[in-house]
């Protein structure tokens, strides 16, 4: 499955974290935190419309650490 941010078509951003012991991750972009997905086999995902090339962001693990993304190409 493919990881990190990736943009859409739409002008979209999917992102996604494989962090297999975690019990829930937020993406944080722009100030606020959004809960993600939890898929099968460890893997988070959210997709969040209209985000900027360049937008930072990180994950925030288990309500606690905040860490970037370790797929990122920019940091």
């Amino acid at each position: 499955m493919p990881f990190g941010a990736a943009r859409l078509p739409d002008g979209s951003a999917r992102f996604r974290l494989w962090a297999p012991g975690a019990r829930q991750v937020a993406l944080r972009l722009d100030d606020s935190a959004m809960p993600m997905q939890a898929l099968p086999e460890g893997w988070y995902d959210i997709t969040v419309p209209d985000v900027p090339v360049g937008a930072r962001y990180a994950f925030c693990i288990d309500d606690g650490l905040v860490v970037p993304d370790p797929a990122s190409r920019s940091n």
